[in-house]
């Protein structure tokens, strides 16, 4: 029970290799740090971040190579990068770090190569350190981009139970009772009465009709199955066309896209068709969809009278209006990019970076 003071010794056997490290090597470190900082807190595709860190760890250790590979299972969608390629072959790398990008008790996201062909390099516990560094800073990059991914993916579950409640509870009950209303109206001569239980029945069904706009708009449910565009065609043919607009989609790209951000892709979409119906007075709209460089495009063009651009920060209570949309893609290191002129249309490109 007596209380005892405890004097803690460093004798220097856990030093850090970086104690004793040239003076430029630690001013180098200092600035790529700074550098991946500022990347990271700006936004920076997780893509550019972690291409820059390969190119740094090459430069800083002088290795004629550094890949790191990441895990598909764990991202959804792998990926390679690499140092500049050197005129070494890979046979000829003959020293190597390797380390796995983990953190404690997960499965590795990905793996960090460091490689020499000099067969007299020898590993330095200076390189080593190092080493230990990138594959923490390439952690932070990761998880970071993982966060948002699993942020992406709670909201498009939160969206699709949402639809699912609306489909299993008023609407379903406002479809029986459209039917009651119909068998009174029938069974009822001509008259007012008659013309008052009709004009029911079609709000009603109207009402019905809004809800299943919202439904669709919360979670189109071809967008698991079959894919952005067929999700944007269907939503045309439902909603667009019932508005008098001729419509076309189009899709190039041969890339895979996350679930996720195909929703987000959708609803940011979305948001620019409704600005199309209710504003831009136009006869077609087309949409274009391309993947390309790890970006899902989306590119929304309209015949319609354009708009005064700098009016576009004005948005009506309840309306998703053009800043928010461009808010919302940034989020994820994308953009929301709007460009019009009174009497020429409009033009909205939506990117969204898929690594």
């Amino acid at each position: 029970g007596d209380s005892m003071d405890v004097e803690y010794i460093s004798h220097g056997v856990n030093a850090s290799a970086f104690d004793d490290a040239p003076t430029e090597f630690m001013r180098s470190m200092l600035t790529i740090n700074g550098q991946l900082f500022a990347e990271i807190a700006g936004g920076a595709r997780p893509r550019v971040t972690l291409q820059y860190l390969c190119d740094a760890a090459a430069e800083l250790l002088r290795a004629d190579r550094v890949s790191l590979q990441l895990s598909e299972d764990t991202l959804g969608i792998g990926g390679q990068f690499a140092s500049s390629e050197s005129s070494v072959d890979e046979v000829d790398l003959v020293a190597h770090i390797q380390r796995d990008i983990r953190s404690e008790g997960n499965p590795p996201l990905g793996q960090l190569d460091i490689s020499w062909s000099d067969k007299k390099r020898k590993v330095r516990p200076l390189d080593l350190a190092a080493a230990d560094h990138f594959v923490a800073m390439a952690l932070i990059i990761l998880e970071r981009h993982l966060d948002k991914r699993r942020q992406l993916q709670a909201v498009a579950q939160e969206r699709e139970a949402l639809a699912g409640e609306i489909h299993d509870d008023p609407v379903q009950v406002m479809t029986a009772v459209s039917l009651q209303l119909q068998r009174i109206a029938g069974r009822l001569p001509d008259g007012d009465d008659r013309s008052v239980i009709q004009k029911a029945r079609a709000l009603n069904d109207s009402a019905i009709e809004r809800l299943r706009h919202v439904m669709f708009a919360l979670h189109p449910t071809t967008l698991v199955e079959d894919g952005l565009a067929a999700s944007l065609d269907a939503y045309c043919e439902s909603f667009v066309e019932t508005e008098g607009l001729n419509w076309q989609v189009t899709h190039s790209g041969e890339t895979a896209v996350p679930v996720e951000v195909a929703a987000l892709g959708f609803r940011l979409c979305r948001n620019a068709l409704v600005n199309v119906m209710e504003h831009a007075e136009a006869t077609e709209v087309v949409i274009a969809i391309s993947c390309a460089d790890d970006y899902l495009r989306i590119e929304v063009r309209d015949d319609g009278i354009g708009f005064d651009m700098s009016q576009m920060r004005h948005t009506k209570v309840g309306h998703l209006g053009i800043p928010h949309a461009v808010t919302i893609a940034s989020w994820v290191a994308g953009n929301y990019l709007t460009e019009s002129e009174l009497g020429q249309g409009t033009t909205v490109t939506i990117e969204l970076p898929i690594l």
